[in-house]
């Protein structure tokens, strides 16, 4: 991997249930693990902002059918209410 954004990536196209091997570096030696990837109870879901500082305020939820994010609210006055920056052209 060269980069957290490519882990993340790779994470995400994991579904509950796989079982992955993880190669880490511990005291310089070369060591590995299995975990399997486990559904995420409430507690430990990632609100919006740990997402995306814009996104704070958004209460935002699994769409059904596993068709991408619900948002459900949005708080007036918070980041995720005000216009996105888009470049021009």
């Amino acid at each position: 991997m060269k980069g957290s954004g490519e882990l993340r990536n790779a994470i995400g196209m994991l579904r509950v249930g796989d079982r992955v091997e993880i190669g880490y570096l511990r005291d310089g030696k070369p060591q590995t693990a299995t975990a399997v990837i486990a559904e995420r109870s409430e507690s430990e879901t990632a609100n919006a902002a740990d997402i995306n500082q814009g996104l704070e305020g958004a209460d935002l939820a699994d769409a059904p059918n596993g068709g991408g994010v619900l948002v459900r609210s949005v708080q007036e006055g918070s980041p995720a209410s005000r216009p996105a920056s888009r470049p021009t052209t």
